[in-house]
This record gives C-alpha cells, sequence and structure tokens, in this order.
C-alpha cells in the first residue's frame, strides 16, 4: 500500500517566495509613491497661493490680509483684537492697514500698524472669502487648521503662513534672500508667529527643492534656514554650512530639523 507525500514542492515554495516578495515590493514602492505625492502637494500648494495673490492684489489693489475695505465687501467681524478672536462661520472679517505690507506680527517695526491685529491671520480668510481657495468659511481659518490665521497641509503636517518679510541681509539664522511676501510652512511654535518649526527632513526638503528649485537650501526661490530654533534648541541642522553659495542639504541626517519658505517675488 502506497502512501501519499504532503506538504510543498521546492518549486511550489518557491513559487510562495517569489509572491511573497512581491507583495513586500509593492507595498514598499507604493508607500514610496504616496510620499512623493505628499511631498508634490506642497509644491502645488505653494504656487496655488502664489497665484492667488496675484490674482487678489490685481482685483483689489491690496493684498489678502492688508485689504483696508474687506469690511465693506465681506462684511465686519465680531471682534478685531488680536488676542481675543472668537471663530464664526461666516465671511465677516477685519480689514488690514492698506501700507502694501501683510504685518506678521504687532511688533514688525518695519510696518506702521494701525491696530493690534496681525494681518497675516487675515489671508487664507480674505483669499477663501474672494474664491481663490477652497476651504471653510471660520474666522481667518482654511483646512480646519487648529493655529487661528494658517492654513495646513495635512499630508505632511505642516503649516502655511503668509506674510511681508523686510530686506534683511544674511544673519546667524537667515540667508540673505528673505525679503518680500513670504509663503513659510513649518511647525506652529505659538498661535501668534510664523510657522517656523522643523517639519522636514533634509532629504524631503531637498525633494521638495529639486521640484520646484535649484535643490539648494540658500539661493533660488526656496530657502530653508541656517538655524534651527525650536524648543531652545539653536544649531545649523538642515544647510551644510553658512554660505548661500555653498551650502547643501545635509542629508546625512534622517531626523526631521528643516522648514522652508518660499518667495513669492511680491513686495
Amino acid at each position: 500500500m502506497s502512501h501519499k507525500k504532503s506538504g510543498f514542492t521546492l518549486i511550489e515554495m518557491s513559487f510562495v517566495l517569489v509572491i511573497i516578495a512581491l507583495i513586500i515590493g509593492a507595498i514598499f514602492v507604493g508607500k514610496s509613491v504616496l510620499h512623493s505625492a505628499e511631498l508634490q502637494s506642497v509644491v502645488t500648494d505653494y504656487t496655488r497661493y502664489q497665484n492667488a495673490i496675484k490674482i487678489f492684489r490685481d482685483k483689489y489693489k491690496y493684498y489678502p490680509g492688508d485689504f483696508p475695505t474687506a469690511t465693506t465687501v465681506w462684511g465686519t467681524y465680531l471682534d478685531c483684537t488680536f488676542d481675543d478672536v472668537n471663530y464664526t462661520p461666516t465671511t465677516n472679517t477685519c480689514n488690514g492697514n492698506g501700507n502694501g505690507k501683510i504685518i506678521n506680527a504687532p511688533a514688525d517695526d518695519f510696518i506702521s500698524v494701525l491696530s493690534n491685529f496681525a494681518e497675516s491671520h487675515l489671508v487664507f480668510k480674505h483669499l477663501m472669502n474672494a474664491g481663490l481657495i477652497e476651504g471653510g468659511t471660520i474666522m481667518g481659518m482654511t483646512y480646519d487648521t487648529g493655529s487661528f490665521g494658517r492654513a495646513t497641509n495635512r499630508r505632511v503636517g505642516g503649516i502655511y503662513s503668509i506674510y511681508s518679510a523686510p530686506p534683511a541681509a544674511a544673519s546667524a539664522n537667515y540667508f540673505a534672500s528673505k525679503n518680500g511676501v513670504l509663503i513659510t510652512l513649518g511647525g506652529a511654535v505659538t498661535r501668534a508667529t510664523a510657522a517656523t518649526a522643523p517639519i522636514f527632513t533634509p532629504t524631503d526638503a531637498l525633494s521638495i527643492d529639486q521640484k520646484i528649485d535649484d535643490a539648494l537650501p540658500g539661493t533660488g526661490i526656496l530657502i530653508t534656514p541656517i538655524i534651527n530654533v525650536n524648543g531652545g534648541q539653536v544649531a545649523r541642522l538642515c544647510p551644510t554650512t553658512d554660505d548661500a553659495l555653498t551650502a547643501t542639504y545635509d542629508t546625512s541626517r534622517s531626523d526631521r530639523v528643516c522648514f522652508q519658505y518660499y518667495l513669492t517675488g511680491f513686495f
């Protein structure tokens, strides 16, 4: 009487192993494609906000946030003081001072501040009211951000801020190109300041730079600051040097030590 042997043959085992390897490979490829799409969304946002700012200024003759008669167009918000913003699901908003700059904070001494409200907190609200970006109709907010006056990119976990920066020479913190209307993308430090906490690894920061600019942290239209100042930590962690012309991204690091800002070309 013969007995049939059960189990896999070597050929069958080989097929199983090949299938497992293909599945694992597909998972890694899928993650890579997804991550690339996440970083591409940053480039898309930069260009979308830049175009929206231009269209807004062409139509209303002022930057969003700086628009001095915004309440005439969309209604007056309940309370336009800096420290007491009560969100409301209406188009009601606040006015800027119309001086051609987007105030980031009341302490910006290069701007003549008429009130204690930072105009940067109104930028996205004005753009939404004008129908130039998508988002909810929450006071100074869009994309359900929890940091008032900011827009979030949930794919990368960052917060956008749009504001005017004064002309600046190179310093211990920044390359000399920080000037004009900026779009910053980083993590929230406080709700009253631009989002400048690091959120990118140097490799990811480089990838974004390659997609939109010259792949260098200190030159072009996409800049990565020299210094990472966050939680008491002060160190040069993302660029390799303090020289804008020779600095590269320190891709030997794998931790999140970078934030970036995009130069819109508006002044």
